[in-house]
């Protein structure tokens, strides 16, 4: 699996992708790896970032750098604190697995 360049976009669009993200894979919960790996197919989907398999290659796994992991689990920490992720889900009770609250089904979109 191959690291993707840092994704350089805004705190704000760096949400919506990771929002995005969550509302199109994961409504049952995941665990957070699972996550890094799906951000940084949706960042190289959308453009932020080249994918380091070339343009025609049909790889589609991809991890992200350890500097967008961080964004990533701070990210996580402020869903948190705004109740929108909670630690666990129905398939394990503690982290890594995280869940939706249902905060986040008043969410604007």
């Amino acid at each position: 699996m191959k690291i993707i360049s840092e994704i350089l976009i805004s705190k704000s669009q760096f949400r919506d992708l990771v929002l995005d993200t969550i509302a199109t894979s994961y409504l049952g919960g995941f665990q957070f790896a699972n996550l890094c790996e799906t951000v940084a197919f949706n960042a190289v989907k959308r453009g932020y970032v080249e994918n380091p398999y070339g343009i025609n290659d049909t790889t589609f796994i991809f991890d992200m750098s350890i500097k967008d992991k961080e964004k990533l689990r701070v990210l996580v920490n402020d869903l948190m604190k705004e109740d929108i992720l909670k630690i666990g889900n129905a398939y394990g009770k503690a982290w890594p697995y995280l869940g939706l609250t249902d905060s986040y089904n008043n969410l604007p979109r």
